[in-house]
């Protein structure tokens, strides 16, 4: 059965790019984390992958907790830094102004 999984297990940090709110998703089996705000993803894990044993000590033995350890290692997490609200919202004013300086470079080209 897949869909979202709560968060109860082992906490999620925040988004590394966006600093948004993480989720960890189940389809069938096939594990990952997914920011709510930007779309990052984590890498899946599956149920049904041979681990070694080092892997497993390090990540966890269920896929749940070895999605959840690869996110928060993306980056170090830092507490102190404020946490972007609206995420969805800055990622859009960031597109705008990645389309507004395209848009002066093909002006100043042509």
């Amino acid at each position: 059965m897949g869909g979202e999984y709560p968060n109860d297990t082992v906490a999620l940090h925040p988004c590394p790019f966006c600093y948004g709110d993480a989720r960890r998703f189940d389809d069938d089996g096939r594990w990952r984390v997914e920011c709510k705000h930007c779309g990052a993803r984590s890498a899946t894990v599956s149920d049904t992958d041979t681990r070694p044993e080092w892997e497993i000590a390090y990540y966890g033995k269920t896929p749940e907790d070895h999605v959840t350890r690869l996110w928060n290692d993306r980056v170090p997490f830092d507490p102190f830094k404020p946490r972007v609200r609206g995420g969805s919202a800055t990622y859009s004013a960031l597109q705008k102004q990645i389309q507004d300086i395209a848009a002066a470079k093909k002006c100043g080209s042509g």
